[in-house]
């Protein structure tokens, strides 16, 4: 893509299985997205980005910006931290910079 300079990686973690995520910002509303996009999986994100179904929970190595949340959302989901990992839906994840390096890891089903 023409103009872009910066991209974002991280792995992305599904059972014994990673892959390599190489993103551009904006190129994906936010994280929900992109997993189904890669992963193609019927029963993950099922309520489409509206934060009430947590069938997207994923966790995300290390601290994660608060910023990063999406507004008018469920923003005050901050679950519990998980050896380090924070646990999320990846429909109030906004990709951006902070994603860098980064592991996010895909939860099966929900978990609360």
């Amino acid at each position: 893509m023409k103009g872009i300079k910066n991209f974002i990686d991280f792995i992305l973690v599904q059972g014994d299985e990673e892959i390599r995520v190489k993103t551009y910002p904006r190129e994906y509303a936010d994280l929900r997205m992109l997993i189904k996009d890669y992963l193609r999986r019927d029963d993950f994100g099922q309520c489409t980005g509206m934060g009430r179904c947590a069938t997207c929970m994923v966790t995300i190595s290390s601290s994660i910006d608060p910023a990063l949340i999406q507004n008018g959302r469920l923003s005050n989901l901050h679950l519990k931290k998980d050896n380090g990992r924070v646990v999320k839906l990846s429909c109030q994840v906004i990709i951006n910079d902070e994603l860098a390096n980064k592991s996010v890891s895909i939860l099966p089903g929900r978990v609360f």
